[in-house]
């Protein structure tokens, strides 16, 4: 486990970030849209009435086209009748599974607004992250799982069980050596907001939740406010 001044966000391949290098952020900024995708599949040999390996004789576009609604996609001549298949959707066009003839139009479907949980300064933006000077100090864990969650740190030095734990940990962060799952689950119904701890025996978790390496580092800095962000693998104490 580290300490820093600096925060990493990963990017995926559909987000977008919406600030800039030197542009300082404030919590509730939007700094990155993310725009999910989904792809509609539909059974094209099936539907042309051919086997699988023949699908490539009549499609009319080539994969990964985008393509408009209710363009012509595959085509199946015939003497009698004829067999002509149009996009149900706008998108690209994929083949899904060609031992199957399965293909498909791979489309976005909402957009989601990632919103800044610190006061900061962007310092660097990279077509694979964004890394912020966050006022504050972050700790980085080695592992988690989480969107960024808000809470003020309850820090246990004692080893507990589910009878000896506090009992108002209500919007807390509690922090512990080990958390077993009736902790876990008892702090979850008491309204805890995350976890950090350095063994986690309940990994199937609801909370957001950080592994760190020394729960020790963790410990001056109890009672502050603090926010979990499991997903980044950090946590980050506000000032």
């Amino acid at each position: 486990m580290s300490k820093s001044t600096h925060l990493k966000y990963k990017l995926g391949p559909n987000d977008r970030p919406t600030v800039a290098k030197g542009q300082k952020v404030t919590r509730g900024d939007i700094i990155i849209k993310k725009q999910t995708r989904k792809i509609f599949e539909f059974p094209l040999a099936k539907i042309l009435g051919v086997t699988p390996n023949k699908i490539s004789k009549y499609l009319v576009q080539v994969e990964n086209t985008l393509i408009k609604l209710g363009e012509v996609i595959a085509r199946k001549p015939g003497f009698l009748s004829k067999r002509v298949v149009k996009a149900p959707i706008p998108g690209k066009l994929i083949v899904v599974d060609k031992a199957k003839g399965i293909v498909g139009i791979e489309h976005e479907d909402k957009q989601m607004d990632i919103k800044a949980w610190f006061e900061g300064i962007v310092t660097d933006v990279t077509p694979s992250e964004i890394t912020f000077s966050p006022r504050g100090v972050v700790i980085t864990g080695n592992s988690g799982s989480g969107l960024p969650v808000t809470g003020t740190l309850l820090s246990l030095v004692e080893t507990v069980s589910a009878l000896t734990m506090p009992i108002a940990v209500e919007n807390c962060v509690l922090a512990l050596k080990t958390a077993n799952s009736d902790v876990v689950a008892k702090a979850d119904a008491l309204g805890a907001v995350a976890i950090v701890a350095e063994t986690l025996e309940e990994t199937a978790l609801k909370l957001p939740y950080l592994i760190v390496a020394d729960i020790q580092s963790v410990h001056p800095h109890q009672k502050k406010t603090v926010v979990v962000f499991g997903d980044g693998k950090q946590l980050l104490v506000l000032d």
